[in-house]
């Protein structure tokens, strides 16, 4: 995979089996030693597009053509998402340091938890039709979640199953970060797109736990 540029690779899905992680494995060291056929098969992404997969139509020979997503065409009540966290999850005003305390203060006894748990999970669950995963992506996908959006639960961008910016396992749907593309701000660009951090793996031991008490620990682990 280092030979077409990539540095690692995340192997996930639905219904993933160990054999067929040995398959990708097996096929990954056979193209190391003999490279990779013209005949393969194999996807790349379109340049300029922002990990958008468009294949080629009846017709077209087998050529690879671009069809630009427009950003900001679906905006919506985005910009209240946007507020809500800024106001919340970040130290730029008082509120983001006072609800780090409570949601810390409530982490320290069993019944306080349960009760801040109940609250995130029936919030949540009414706005973003929230899984409880534990580790909210929200801010990192135009506030759509991927856990309930995507069948494959991507938190990095479209499968290269996408074809025509429709969902591989629901075609009749848009792909998930299609539709999280058409949210962005449209003053956003490709280059930027392209040096947002790549999010972890999650940690699934945290499903069903507080991702407000996650978010706020992790972050007072880091400063300490």
């Amino acid at each position: 995979l280092k030979k077409c540029g990539y540095q690692g690779v995340h192997l996930g899905g639905a219904n993933l089996q160990f054999k067929d992680i040995a398959y990708v494995l097996d096929r990954v060291e056979q193209l190391d030693r003999e490279g990779i056929p013209d005949n393969a098969g194999y996807d790349f992404p379109v340049p300029g597009t922002w990990y958008y997969f468009q294949h080629p139509l009846p017709g077209d020979k087998g050529n690879m053509t671009t069809e630009p997503l427009a950003l900001g065409t679906v905006l919506g009540t985005t910009w209240m998402h946007k507020l809500g966290h800024t106001l919340l999850f970040t130290n730029q005003y008082v509120t983001g340091k006072l609800f780090a305390r409570f949601c810390l203060f409530c982490a320290r006894e069993r019944r306080r938890l349960n009760i801040l748990l109940w609250l995130e999970k029936t919030i949540k669950r009414q706005v973003y039709n929230c899984q409880m995963c534990g580790e909210c992506t929200l801010s990192h996908s135009a506030f759509l979640c991927p856990q309930w959006h995507c069948p494959k639960r991507l938190i990095n961008g479209p499968c290269g199953g996408s074809n025509q910016g429709r969902c591989e396992v629901h075609p009749e749907r848009l792909c998930f970060w299609v539709r999280v593309y058409n949210r962005l701000d449209n003053q956003t660009s490709l280059a930027s797109l392209a040096d947002t951090p790549h999010l972890s793996p999650k940690d699934w031991q945290r499903e069903k736990t507080s991702s407000w008490v996650n978010f706020f620990s992790d972050q007072q682990k880091e400063e300490n």
